[in-house]
């Protein structure tokens, strides 16, 4: 099923209970009520062969696959990361270590950055 662009999986029958058709499209909300029931990724739909209107938890693949990625955190960047807060606070009582150190993390940040091991879709 494809919406404005996007395909969409909906969950459960991808056919209409009522006719059985199976050209489905996400329908309009229309009240307050229906936009809280979205932020839950319960959607209407509508079958545009008999124009049946009804409900189903609705599932974007693209978010899906972002919700499920393993790679939450980088490691490499964490211990950069938590070693540049180390270095600016030594800063004060010596700066040239600090400082140093400092860029050297922030170099080593933007270098795995780059590395491209770690990208999202």
């Amino acid at each position: 099923m494809r919406v404005s662009g996007r395909i969409v999986a909906v969950l459960g029958a991808r056919i209409c209970p009522r006719c059985q058709g199976s050209h489905l499209y996400l329908s309009r909300r229309r009240s307050y009520l229906e936009k809280t029931f979205g932020v839950l990724s319960v959607h209407p739909i509508r079958c545009h062969e008999c124009n049946h209107r009804f409900w189903k938890f609705v599932r974007s693949r693209k978010r899906a696959a972002a919700l499920t990625s393993t790679h939450l955190l980088n490691p490499v960047i964490a211990v950069f990361g938590a070693a540049m807060v180390g270095f600016a606070l030594l800063i004060s009582a010596f700066p040239t270590i600090g400082i140093c150190g400092f860029a050297g993390s922030a170099v080593g940040i933007i270098s795995e950055l780059y590395s491209g091991r770690w990208r999202h879709g």
